[in-house]
């Protein structure tokens, strides 16, 4: 990997940014207090370290991690003690000469529509204020969930999931998440209608990215799988007489979900083709063969979006969620080519 200069953009790809591994200080600007908080992921604008000034460092930050302050609650502004400015500065010259052990990613953070961000309490007041204009667009409802949810707030991504499946049933999206957070939980019983209705729903679901739909599917199916294999009799991956209707509308072949391997990455894509009646579905296939080289990261001037981004070096519990930020658990996203 080429090494960076600080006035240029990372050449790196979106999905290789970390998360930071430590607490940082930051001084609450309501209140003056100074206390340790969790970041995130972390981003530092070239363009802003280049333009100098004492707050340099403080105006190039960007983070994925929600907080607010623990001494009065304020969401800010956030101040940098010095120690911390100089850190930062350390690390931008880490990820400038050492590319394979940078804790940062030179660039910014970007939510759906490219509007930038420092802290996400301030996505947070954005997105409110656009569903304050729009209360029954479900897409923002989840967009805010996934803020809530990328910032490692679940139990606050919950509640816009909700509405957002309120305002909009066919809401694949939200409603896998309902169910991704009930799993995490441990309320496997309660998860498995939401997935089930995802498959049961997708089809028709014609207005959503084909990409997110199939990928919302595959990630349901695992996630019924995890329940049926844990919680064992009384839950299906669908119902006996929805599944045999779903599997004789998609297919013709009547023989249901059982007849794919959902074990493994071409089993779960031949059954979501079958259940979105993309083509006929295939015979379950073995084992996915072994994962080809990574390749080269794409070069030029990027925008860092939360809901893409993955780990560079390590590989998370199959169970987290994943860190691309898409909401859903790593087996059942990044790490679904995985073997178990």
């Amino acid at each position: 990997m080429e090494k960076q200069s600080v006035s240029a953009p990372a050449n790196v790809a979106i999905e290789d940014a970390p998360d930071f591994p430590d607490k940082l200080r930051f001084t609450c600007g309501a209140c003056g207090k100074t206390g340790k908080y969790h970041p995130g992921k972390v981003a530092l604008d070239p363009a802003a370290l280049k333009s100098g000034g004492g707050d340099c460092a403080e105006r190039a930050f960007s983070c994925t991690g929600y907080f607010r302050c623990r001494h009065c609650g304020a969401d800010g502004p956030w101040h940098f003690p010095p120690l911390t400015t100089l850190h930062f500065l350390g690390l931008v010259l880490e990820a400038v000469t050492s590319p394979e052990r940078r804790k940062i990613y030179l660039g910014k953070f970007a939510l759906f529509d490219g509007s930038c961000f420092h802290y996400p309490t301030e996505g947070e007041q954005y997105l409110k204020s656009l569903i304050e204009k729009d209360p029954g667009n479900s897409f923002l409802w989840t967009r805010l969930g996934n803020l809530f949810r990328n910032g490692g707030r679940p139990d606050l991504a919950e509640g816009p999931y909700r509405k957002a499946l309120e305002v909009n049933p066919d809401d694949l999206e939200a409603r896998y998440l309902v169910g991704a957070i009930l799993i995490e939980r441990g309320k496997k019983k309660k998860a498995a209608p939401y997935l089930q209705e995802v498959l049961l729903r997708a089809r028709d679901a014609e207005h959503m990215d084909r990409d997110l739909r199939r990928k919302t599917v595959g990630a349901a199916l695992l996630g019924l799988t995890e329940v049926c294999e844990e919680i064992g009799g009384g839950i299906d991956i669908l119902p006996g007489g929805r599944e045999k209707a779903l599997a004789e509308t998609r297919s013709g072949g009547g023989r249901g979900l059982r007849r794919y391997d959902l074990s493994n990455q071409e089993g779960v894509e031949a059954a979501c083709s079958a259940i979105l009646g993309e083509r006929p579905p295939t015979a379950p296939i073995g084992p996915p063969p072994e994962p080809a080289p990574s390749s080269a990261p794409s070069s030029g001037p990027r925008r860092l979006n939360p809901r893409q981004l993955a780990p560079a070096r390590s590989t998370p519990p199959r169970n987290a969620p994943c860190p691309c930020g898409s909401g859903y658990k790593y087996k059942n996203c990044c790490g679904r080519g995985e073997r178990r």
